[in-house]
């Protein structure tokens, strides 16, 4: 039987399309997000000074539903799944790739050409 979520009390300033949930992280894992919230110059927080690693929850939350609705585990279009995600922030893997390559090819042609030129 599926549970439906009981929104927050209404206080002003709090977001109600947010639901605020309690979980537990290894240290080891715990450490990784404040690297990655540290490397993307995530704020620190006011109290501890440590990075502040929700965004980095959410932005690999975001990123696993992608990869699990492309598997068509969830059946459905995978953009949308997350109320913030916009297909534009989305990683375009066939775009990386062509834009990966074009630079491996800029790069042996030159590489052929110093060699040609050395002859």
């Amino acid at each position: 039987m599926a549970t439906k979520t009981q929104p927050q009390a209404k206080v002003e300033g709090i977001n109600q399309q947010i639901v605020r949930a309690d979980i537990r992280i290894p240290v080891e894992m715990y450490t990784q997000l404040e690297v990655i919230a540290n490397e993307q110059g995530q704020k620190k927080h006011h109290i501890t000074g440590r990075p502040m690693v929700s965004p980095v929850i959410l932005e690999l939350l975001e990123l696993g539903l992608h990869h699990y609705s492309s598997q068509n585990r969830l059946g459905g279009d995978s953009i949308g799944l997350v109320p913030d995600t916009v297909p534009s922030k989305q990683l375009d893997i066939e775009a990386l790739k062509g834009e990966l390559l074009g630079q491996l090819r800029g790069e042996l042609v030159g590489l052929a050409e110093e060699l040609a030129q050395k002859k």
